[in-house]
């Protein structure tokens, strides 16, 4: 006898949440009677077993309900970067904020140069790329570009100077179009689509290994300003599970340039592109603009050793 409408959704319905092997227990059914239970599925319902199916291998339970909630997921990649020698350079830098009349891309052209001059393998930059779309009282007045397009273009126009790797997390600022209004869109995930040598990492987070080594790549939306430098970091760095710790730790979001080796873990906030705003003024939050170059030697999963440099911009 055919399986009733009900039962059918009933049952696929709990294997695309679940699993096939969990339902087989459940439901008290073999692997050939779950796979009758979707084919009479797609007889009613169409296609959407197969898509749920496939929705289900990539995203978490969580990121499913913010999907259907109409929210984009935050994606957060680990990324392997073949390197075959054995002391790693670095261009870093964080906070650019193009869209900003506060950022001057002419430090973003000097930090290539030097990277260029010191040979760095790759760019890394720590979130927000642009000044996004804060909704704040006369927050346009602080902007040169407007809107997603136009700060887009500006990001890919500026940023594609740079010919060699490049990886890219997205920061608070980038993802206002979704906090604030729901747009659903990757402003950074689409810059990189139109630079041939940048790779998208995640929202907020991410990781590049080389050679067994972990760097994570950390923007965040938290409160980002304390009067000692260190509070920030520290408190990362406490919070990681000993076995989900990186060796290294870049980090962006409040504006401020400083290192610590701390838990074994080399931790860097990265400066900033952006000068200080006159939101960030008014609430007496100081910026450290510049960038580093650091230069690192890695082997067996190991950092044998870090050397950080900041090139600071003075006024």
């Amino acid at each position: 006898m055919p399986a009733g409408k009900e039962r059918t959704a009933e049952v696929v319905d709990y294997a695309i949440l679940h699993g096939d092997d969990e339902t087989c227990k459940i439901f008290n059914i073999n692997r050939a009677t779950l796979d009758r239970y979707k084919r009479i599925y797609k007889e009613h319902f169409g296609e959407s077993a197969d898509l749920l199916m496939k929705l289900k291998k990539q995203y978490t339970m969580d990121e499913l309900k913010m999907l259907a909630e109409g929210i984009r997921p935050k994606v957060s990649k680990n990324i392997v970067y073949d390197f075959s020698g054995d002391i790693f350079t670095a261009l870093v830098l964080t906070d650019t904020h193009w869209g900003s009349n506060y950022s001057d891309e002419n430090r973003v052209y000097a930090a290539f140069e030097e990277g260029e001059k010191q040979k760095a393998d790759c760019l890394f930059h720590i979130g927000d790329v642009t000044e996004g779309m804060s909704g704040r009282p006369n927050s346009v007045l602080e902007m040169n570009a407007i809107g997603y397009k136009k700060q887009r273009d500006e990001s890919i126009r500026i940023m594609s100077k740079w010919s060699r790797p490049a990886y890219y997390i997205a920061g608070n600022h980038d993802d206002f179009l979704n906090t604030k209004m729901g747009a659903g869109v990757s402003i950074v995930e689409d810059i990189c689509k139109e630079i041939p040598q940048a790779v998208y990492v995640g929202q907020d987070s991410g990781t590049v290994e080389i050679k067994g080594v972990k760097i994570g790549l950390f923007h965040g939306n938290d409160s980002a300003s304390s009067y000692a430098l260190s509070y920030r970091l520290q408190r990362h760095i406490n919070g990681m599970a000993p076995q989900g710790k990186p060796q290294i730790y870049f980090t962006g979001h409040d504006h401020k340039a400083f290192y610590m080796f701390y838990r074994n873990v080399h931790a860097l906030a990265c400066g900033c592109i952006q000068d200080q705003t006159p939101w960030m003024a008014g609430k007496g939050i100081p910026s450290m603009p510049g960038f580093y170059i650091v230069k690192m030697c890695l082997g067996g999963g190991e950092v044998k050793w870090f050397e950080p440099r900041f090139y600071p911009f003075y006024k």
